[in-house]
């Protein structure tokens, strides 16, 4: 994810061998330094707000964590 401006958010799927088990959502800093090997998808990229891509986010976390 990257946003040059501060308003819009560019999205890059792509994939990485860091297992999923290692990768911590709620604490993505503690697991970005692992992931050197990032090979993005072609045409595997979305733009939205920061706003909306933040939204997002929470209401997933939040749908795992009310479980």
């Amino acid at each position: 994810m990257s946003s040059a401006d501060g308003d819009r958010a560019t999205v890059q799927a792509g994939w990485s061998l860091v297992e999923a088990w290692r990768f911590e959502p709620s604490n993505y800093t503690l697991t970005a330094p692992e992931i050197t090997d990032f090979k993005p998808i072609t045409n595997a990229r979305i733009e939205c707000s920061l706003e909306d891509l933040i939204s997002t986010v929470e209401r997933n976390r939040d749908a795992f964590t009310s479980v």
